[in-house]
């Protein structure tokens, strides 16, 4: 979260929290990993939540995150993960 807030400031670090911490079944998932993926969609997906940021949070309600990161775990040791 420190490197979040340095590279990019308390607003975005505070998306980032709040994507995670306020969408259903996301809060358990909070880790490095999950931090950097939703600021990297945060900063992709920028004009979206500009526009709509409700839609954003009700996308993110809908995104089984524990099974993502669960497949996204099978590459360990091939490739490097952040």
């Amino acid at each position: 979260m420190c490197r979040i807030l340095e590279k990019h400031g308390e607003g975005h670090l505070r998306l980032v929290v709040s994507t995670l911490a306020e969408t259903k079944g996301n809060q358990g998932f909070i880790n490095e990993y999950t931090a950097w993926a939703t600021s990297d969609l945060l900063l992709a997906c920028s004009e979206w939540i500009e526009e709509d940021a409700s839609d954003w949070y009700r996308a993110w309600d809908s995104i089984p995150l524990g099974g993502l990161m669960w497949t996204c775990q099978e590459p360990y040791g091939i490739v490097k993960q952040r």
